[in-house]
């Protein structure tokens, strides 16, 4: 999994982070994406990305899927598919890659500088001991 961004700053109209998943196996193998609201569990964890006494909200998620790829130095991507799910399963044939997009939306009267941390967790299904956790950051800003 390849991301862009760890932390963004979030208006009206919510963010999104994108991430390419690439299967380097030799092998098709299903993938599942799995997107959880995390709480904070302390203040260390959260240093210099988070106040521990900011306002920890939960943003409703939805997962974008782009169009295959197998030339990793194309980066158009037409975002095919929304899926409202906070998990999907992908299948990706040997040397494929996919984007996705994870947004974010802020829902109405959500009070500006409440923090929110969001886990993307990635399963393997051929390697089912192994997951890939990436946490972003997100800050509720006033504006779109």
């Amino acid at each position: 999994v390849v991301k862009e961004r760890t932390s963004k700053f979030a208006g009206k109209s919510g963010t999104d982070y994108k991430f390419v998943i690439k299967n380097k196996s030799n092998q098709i193998d299903t993938y599942t994406v799995l997107v959880k609201n995390k709480g904070i569990s302390s203040e260390s964890e959260n240093k210099n990305i988070l106040k521990a006494k900011s306002k920890n909200v939960s943003l409703p998620s939805s997962i974008q899927l782009g169009k295959r790829q197998l030339n990793t130095a194309s980066k158009n991507v037409d975002y095919k598919k929304t899926l409202p799910k906070e998990s999907i399963q992908v299948s990706l044939n040997p040397n494929e890659e996919i984007m996705l997009l994870v947004k974010l939306d802020i829902p109405s009267g959500t009070q500006i500088g409440s923090k929110n941390i969001t886990q993307v967790i990635l399963k393997s299904e051929n390697c089912k001991n192994t997951e890939i956790v990436k946490q972003v950051y997100t800050e509720v800003a006033d504006g779109e």
